[in-house]
């Protein structure tokens, strides 16, 4: 089960792309009120703080592209199934290699 990203078993989760979007508006957020300070110490801790709202946007782009490719894949919790995983192809799709494998493998047992 997932502490704080929506899943079949934590339905009042977050999406992740939105949970990044909340976190990175705290760092901005708490980044400001220190703008003013011009002791070193201040200084660093602006940079650092604007360091890692830039990683949290590149994060932000990734959850975003994550998000469009599973919507893709059809609507979240179809009775149960996942989108992706599972050993299951999407409608559609060509199921993985290994799987054709595997199935090609056992039948000639």
């Amino acid at each position: 089960m997932t502490k704080f990203l929506l899943s079949a078993e934590n339905p009042w989760g977050w999406k992740l792309e939105d949970l990044l979007v909340e976190i990175q508006n705290d760092v901005i957020k708490r980044m400001s009120k220190i703008l003013d300070d011009q002791r070193p110490e201040a200084r660093s801790v602006v940079n650092n703080s604007l360091q890692i709202a830039s990683h949290i946007a590149e994060c932000i782009a990734l959850a975003n592209d994550l998000a469009r490719i599973l919507n893709s894949l059809g609507p979240a919790g179809n009775r149960g199934q996942p989108r992706i995983g599972g050993g299951q192809a999407a409608p559609g799709r060509r199921e993985p290699l290994v799987w054709r494998l595997r199935e090609a493998y056992n039948g000639s047992l």
